[in-house]
């Protein structure tokens, strides 16, 4: 509104002393009153590679929560918190009166089975049995059989052993307490000073940025000033369905630092592709919505102010990185943007 009584008096002063001033001088007068002070600031244009910042806990990359295949009361517990145990070495039982009573009845029931058996292919052999007969008690001895092997099967997975060397990380049960069938008792890790991961969640978007190799660098609250370098090992083609996001997990190498399970960490992870972006000052920026901007820049002449639309992506350290829209332009107007309107008579200044 200033600018168009600004201009409607000019112009009507401009015809009252067209007898005292040539044309030429009269649009000298005009522009240089109009004229708006403004500093040019480069574009910048170089490749980028934007981190994906997240958040996870540590985790032993081997792992196991062990338990029973069968329930009943634990008899005895082998092993402590933080014992060192070898693969193989028996860890925990159960009271086998009840199972040891299961693969004896079973095994009465297989010898029944096969007496009777016997017993049948005698009087068969004699014509005093029908062939259905002795096919139903075949039947019957091989049944009996598979539940001898069951039960002795249940007997077998009624003591936990290590499935591979490590520690023993934590007791869930104890000795008395009635285990149900797969209810964890122990829970173990391999104890390997290498052998360690965090996992954490990305966003989709995310997720299509990363792939397996990628590098990243942890920093454990426990560990402030000693950042842990990883690389991503685990991309999943299935996001969580509680959470939504994709569970990543990051190989941690922590060298001497000691690491446990559930240390909290900050993940920054650097994607391994990169792009062409332009940079220009937040402060050219005049107005936005969302990723649509505008910025301010010199026409050919370097006298009026052309407005230009800019794809912008993201603000980082006083600089806006920008996708599309400033692919010919040079230089863009930083100091008295907020000023500007399209087709604004300027003045560059010196920065």
């Amino acid at each position: 509104m200033r600018l168009f009584i600004l201009s409607s008096t000019l112009i009507l002063l401009a015809g009252l002393s067209a007898c005292s001033k040539a044309p030429g001088e009269a649009r000298s007068a005009v522009r240089s009153e109009e004229a708006i002070p403004v500093r040019l600031a480069p574009v910048q244009r170089r490749p980028y590679v934007r981190p994906v910042e997240v958040s996870g806990l540590v985790a032993a990359g081997s792992e196991a929560r062990l338990s029973f295949k069968t329930g009943g009361v634990i008899r005895q517990i082998l092993t402590d918190e933080g014992q060192t145990v070898r693969a193989g070495q028996l860890l925990a039982v159960l009271d086998m009166t009840e199972i040891d009573a299961q693969v004896s009845q079973a095994r009465t029931g297989l010898q029944k089975a096969e007496r009777d058996l016997a017993r049948i292919e005698t009087l068969y052999a004699d014509s005093a049995a029908t062939y259905e007969a002795v096919q139903n008690l075949t039947s019957a001895r091989d049944a009996a059989r598979e539940t001898v092997n069951i039960a002795e099967f249940n007997r077998k997975f009624s003591e936990i052993r290590a499935p591979m060397s490590g520690r023993i990380v934590r007791k869930l049960m104890n000795e008395g307490e009635l285990a149900g069938p797969g209810t964890p008792v122990l829970y173990m890790t391999s104890g390997s000073a290498s052998d360690w991961i965090i996992r954490t969640g990305v966003s989709d978007k995310d997720w299509a940025r990363l792939q397996a190799g990628d590098r990243a660098q942890v920093r454990l609250d426990a560990y402030p000033d000693a950042p842990v370098s990883g690389t991503v090992s685990l991309i999943p083609e299935a996001a969580d369905p509680l959470s939504g996001l994709y569970p990543v997990e990051i190989r941690l190498a922590p060298g001497p630092i000691r690491l446990a399970p559930g240390l909290f960490g900050r993940v920054e992870i650097t994607p391994s592709g990169s792009r062409q972006l332009f940079f220009i000052p937040v402060e050219a920026l005049v107005e936005g919505n969302g990723r649509q901007a505008f910025v301010y820049v010199p026409d050919s002449a370097g006298t009026r102010a052309r407005k230009v639309a800019i794809e912008a992506l993201f603000v980082e350290q006083g600089e806006v990185a920008v996708l599309s829209g400033l692919e010919q332009i040079p230089q863009v107007i930083a100091a008295g943007s907020p000023y500007l309107s399209d087709q604004a008579v300027i003045q560059l200044i010196n920065p």
